[in-house]
């Protein structure tokens, strides 16, 4: 499904991870606090969906930016352009 926003991990661990043809968990990478998902972070910038999932592996804290926050960021803050940019 579409992305929903942009989360913004505070504390927590989540395991983003993508079913392979054969039905086998392949694992990504794994986003911690400060860091952001560059999957998500695809999907709300080409508007398409992506089939990979995130699973927290600890207690979370977040914030989601709604998509129309996280454009308005990228169009006006060009410290949160870049970070996102830079998200590997």
């Amino acid at each position: 499904s579409a992305c929903a926003g942009f989360p913004l991990l505070l504390a927590g661990s989540i395991r983003v991870a993508k079913a392979s043809a054969q039905g086998r968990e392949i694992l990504l990478y794994r986003v911690l606090p400060g860091e952001g998902c560059v999957i998500t972070g695809a999907c709300l910038l080409g508007g398409v969906p992506y089939r990979a999932r995130g699973t927290a592996e600890t207690a979370l804290e977040l914030a989601v930016l709604p998509p129309a926050l996280f454009e308005s960021l990228l169009d006006r803050v060009p410290p949160f352009r870049r970070w996102v940019f830079a998200l590997q």
